[in-house]
């Protein structure tokens, strides 16, 4: 599944945990230790995923409005 949206918190947590507001709702993500994440197509780090910044998901469902991520793009 693919979701974009703003990240509303990011929850002190390892592995990281995230809520972003997507255009159907509010969606809780949690990333493993192999997820990837990308800055126009580089490789970034999980320090750069702040409140307010607009990204896309690609991950498997794991519970309603809740997602594991496998890779992340921030916009």
């Amino acid at each position: 599944m693919r979701i974009e949206g703003t990240v509303v918190e990011v929850y002190e947590t390892w592995p990281l945990q995230l809520s972003i507001e997507a255009a159907d709702g509010l969606y809780h993500i949690g990333l493993h230790p192999d997820t990837k994440i990308k800055r126009r197509g580089h490789p970034a780090g999980a320090m750069e995923i702040k409140d307010h910044v607009r990204i896309a998901i690609d991950g498997t469902i794991s519970g309603p409005k809740a997602l594991l991520a496998d890779s992340i793009e921030l916009l």
